[in-house]
């Protein structure tokens, strides 16, 4: 059985209104006497629900994540574990460096666990899957710092990729921006991890790639060393040791270690 169309509508109608003696012109004009009366405008269309689908655009307040976290990280991970790994990554890579300071009080309270035992044992987990390391212990009242690794950094996970640059210095976001990236992606679509020491080797990449010095970061297993729970105690030979003294020498000795600021592209 086949629809009827609208014009065959409009003469049925039409019929049935000339069938009673009634004329089209004067129904319409009760019609919209009836609409006025009523409150309704006589040409109003029916209110459809608005589309609630928009693509988003944070202009302030955000940081960039890399999609490899929840990807393949985060899936191997325990609720605990996972929480102050998020945590642990907005304090770092959310203020554009690769390390955070932050203590067991403060990851209790952001992650709303209860006990901090469960917080101790989730840091100590991490540190065990090369996740995080502990570069600085805690001296006194200051937290220890931890230096926190990107999946592409992990040796099980050797095969992510990622777009992603160690800067040793922080460059000036204006002239950061003025850099042309899409001729550095369509060199190298899917990079690993480039370590620059200067802004202007990231230039020689983009503009004179035969000219450039940058390195590769390499993927190597991490020590263990700080993976127990000594790891966040106090040595005599490191009690007098400053911050960026330690920082400065994961740096150097640790060949995941890439800069205190990055940038991601």
């Amino acid at each position: 059985m086949r629809g009827i169309t609208d014009a065959e509508l409009h003469e049925s109608v039409g019929g049935i209104l000339s069938r009673f003696g009634i004329d089209k012109a004067e129904a319409k004009k009760a019609r919209e006497k009836l609409s006025v009366r009523i409150g309704v405008k006589p040409d109003q269309e029916k209110a459809s629900e608005p589309d609630e689908r928009y693509h988003i655009h944070f202009i302030s307040h955000f940081s960039i994540v890399d999609l490899s976290i929840e990807d393949a990280l985060i899936p191997t991970l325990t609720i605990p574990q996972q929480a102050v790994y998020r945590r642990l990554y907005r304090l770092s890579f959310g203020f554009g460096r690769n390390w955070c300071q932050a203590s067991i009080g403060e990851l209790q309270k952001q992650c709303n666990i209860s006990a901090r035992s469960t917080v101790r044992k989730a840091i100590n987990d991490l540190q065990k899957a090369h996740c995080i390391k502990v570069i600085s212990p805690p001296i006194q009242h200051k937290p220890p710092v931890y230096r926190v690794f990107l999946p592409c950094e992990m040796p099980q996970f050797e095969d992510v990729e990622t777009g992603v640059l160690f800067l040793k210095e922080k460059p000036d976001p204006g002239e950061f921006r003025g850099l042309d990236f899409r001729r550095l992606k369509n060199r190298r679509p899917n990079f690993r991890p480039l370590i620059f020491d200067s802004l202007d080797e990231l230039r020689r990449l983009i503009f004179n790639p035969l000219k450039s010095k940058n390195r590769r970061l390499k993927i190597n297993p991490l020590d263990d060393n700080t993976s127990d729970n000594k790891g966040l105690g106090v040595t005599k030979n490191e009690e007098k040791t400053s911050i960026n003294s330690l920082i400065k020498r994961s740096f150097i000795n640790n060949s995941l270690s890439g800069s205190t600021n990055n940038l991601f592209l």
